[in-house]
């Protein structure tokens, strides 16, 4: 990996940004009958804090309100109390702030990889031409440059994986939102993936918010992990990753006596919630 002086394009990609999640809670309706409506609490008040370039994970049972969580970040649904800060700034309720990965890939596939990753820049203004100037050396860089030409149905799960995460890059924001971007991939792309996300972390400095089901993966990546409670979520435990970075350069990081910690401190507080994240699909 080269260095951070180095990297393409790096002073047109955005930097990181302080997040901030003060109290937020959401509350859902539904129609039990023609006259009576029920209250459905998805979460609990929540506060989270990523600071600037952070790299927070976040695991809990399953249906414990990270989706809704990631919406009313990404500014798609508003909350029912509580406010989100980027930078800041109140961004409560605002959409098109921040980049938002899903676990599927949603690649156009009449789109080649280079126009699947310039779209999002494309879509926030961004004139074709300096968008392709921007994307084309982060496409060398990051082991897609002789696939720019290629269309998704052309490629490996993780290469779809690779593009979508080039595209979430060029969305020119500063915080990142990604939701089990690897869960459907063999364990052996997921690694390179986590390992490639790294790299892109150090590279570019972008503060990353990340759920998952796995928790050797959220110890992997994270500098904090925040441990949900089942329906409604609220934040049960957070817990400092105090490993050795970068991760990367350590092969058997997951079997050292600190790793191991942290693994089993989380799989504990995920059993008082209810279940693990193995035992039951999203």
């Amino acid at each position: 990996m080269t260095a951070l002086t180095e990297v393409p394009a790096r002073t047109t990609t955005s930097r990181g940004a302080d997040l901030r999640i003060d109290g937020v809670s959401k509350v859902y309706q539904r129609q039990v009958t023609r006259k009576r409506v029920e209250e459905v609490p998805a979460l609990a008040p929540i506060d989270l804090h990523v600071p600037a370039g952070g790299f927070v994970s976040v695991v809990g049972p399953s249906g414990c309100g990270k989706s809704t969580l990631f919406s009313i970040i990404a500014g798609l649904e508003r909350p029912s109390g509580g406010s989100v800060r980027i930078g800041g700034q109140d961004t409560t309720g605002k959409t098109g702030l921040v980049g938002f990965m899903l676990q599927k890939d949603m690649l156009l596939p009449w789109r080649t990889v280079l126009d699947n990753v310039v779209l999002a820049a494309e879509v926030c203004g961004v004139a074709r031409k300096q968008a392709v100037e921007l994307a084309r050396p982060l496409l060398e860089h990051y082991g897609l440059g002789e696939f720019a030409d290629s269309y998704p149905a052309q490629l490996s799960g993780g290469m779809r994986q690779r593009t979508a995460l080039l595209r979430t890059l060029l969305f020119h924001r500063d915080v990142m939102l990604l939701d089990e971007p690897f869960a459907a991939l063999d364990a052996q792309t997921r690694e390179q993936m986590q390992n490639w996300l790294l790299d892109i972390q150090a590279d570019f400095g972008k503060t990353i918010v990340f759920v998952t089901h796995d928790i050797d993966e959220a110890v992997y990546l994270s500098d904090t992990i925040y441990v949900l409670s089942g329906r409604p979520g609220r934040v049960i435990d957070t817990v400092p990753v105090d490993l050795p970075k970068p991760r990367q350069q350590h092969p058997d990081l997951s079997s050292t006596p600190e790793f191991t910690a942290i693994r089993a401190r989380v799989r504990a507080l995920l059993r008082d919630a209810g279940r693990t994240p193995a035992e039951e699909p999203r």
